[in-house]
């Protein structure tokens, strides 16, 4: 997308955005068994108002994004880890096998 950006080709960097934007609502759906509030986090920063626990299974292959729809951004959806860490974690694991 970024290239499309800078490229100035904002009819097919929109097509992306928006397939990129339906995963994530699919994704949502289909993780809420196992990550209920990751799923729900998405779902609200995709900017829909129907609260999460009123969506079903038949809305992953039926709804879609609403054109024009707001997200509502709030934060990454996973903390970031920082490199030096995990390089030590990492290194740890390694020196233990």
């Amino acid at each position: 997308p970024w290239n499309l950006f800078k490229n100035g080709q904002m009819d097919d960097l929109a097509s992306v955005m928006v397939a990129v934007l339906e995963s994530l609502r699919v994704v949502a759906i289909l993780l809420a068994p196992v990550m209920p509030n990751l799923s729900g986090n998405i779902w609200r920063q995709l900017g829909f108002v129907v609260p999460f626990e009123e969506v079903t299974w038949a809305d992953a292959l039926n709804g879609l994004l609403p054109a024009g729809q707001a997200l509502q951004p709030d934060g990454p959806l996973f903390l970031r880890l920082d490199s030096e860490i995990a390089g030590a974690e990492g290194k740890k694991a390694a020196a233990k096998a």
